[in-house]
């Protein structure tokens, strides 16, 4: 298993629409379950006062997460376009192995 850890700065007046859509049921986790290989999203709020939050997407294995997102780019990139303006920031934290 791996989890792909990201954490973002939303816009003040975005924080619930963030959270709809980032969220268990959001467009993200719908496109995501897709796959076989997708486990889970845990959307996590990090610090209200300044609307950082986190989300963990957990996989089976790199390898199949890398190839989801090879055979979905064009989706990735419409998801990605679509919800840029909630955002202030967007990093992604790291990559990591349960292993």
């Amino acid at each position: 298993m791996i989890q792909i850890i990201w954490e973002y700065k939303v816009k003040p007046d975005q924080a619930s629409n963030f959270e709809d859509i980032y969220g268990k049921n959001g467009e993200w986790v719908t496109f995501f379950k897709k796959s076989k290989a997708y486990k889970k999203t845990e959307l996590v709020i990090k610090d209200l006062e300044n609307n950082m939050y986190m989300t963990i997407d957990t996989w089976k294995s790199l390898d199949l997460y890398e190839q989801f997102f090879k055979q979905n780019l064009k989706e990735f990139k419409r998801l990605n376009n679509k919800f840029k303006n909630l955002l202030l920031e967007e990093n992604q934290v790291g990559i990591f192995s349960e292993d």
